[in-house]
């Protein structure tokens, strides 16, 4: 239950930064071809870093409430549903930082 949990939740986080990828694409239309590629590349790695990141989280909260006397499915379900908030507003932040470096570079 707690490698389920772990692998939903990375998953999840994949799927999510891949969605907001697309809007980060969006976003960086019109940029230099070196601004943008630094951009999309240090999100890339934050994506990927989030996932993994939550994976593991959930991975150890699911086990941490294991050992509780709760109901498996609720073991199971509360770190997936943390875990997708959380990686909802890291990769939004990730977009920020992304959309942040890509503009700095280009006024250079």
């Amino acid at each position: 239950m707690n490698f389920l949990s772990g692998i939903i939740s990375a998953v999840l986080s994949l799927v999510i930064a891949v969605i907001l990828g697309f809007f980060l694409l969006i976003a960086l239309n019109g940029f230099s071809g070196k601004a943008g590629e630094y951009a999309i590349y240090f999100y890339v790695v934050w994506g990927i870093a989030i996932a993994i990141i939550l994976g593991i989280g959930s991975f150890l909260a699911a086990k941490y409430l294991g050992k509780t006397s709760w109901h498996k499915a609720f073991v199971v379900l509360l770190p997936i549903i943390v875990s997708l908030i959380l990686s909802g507003v890291g990769n939004f932040i990730g977009m920020i930082v992304a959309g942040i470096m890509a503009d700095s570079m280009w006024k250079k």
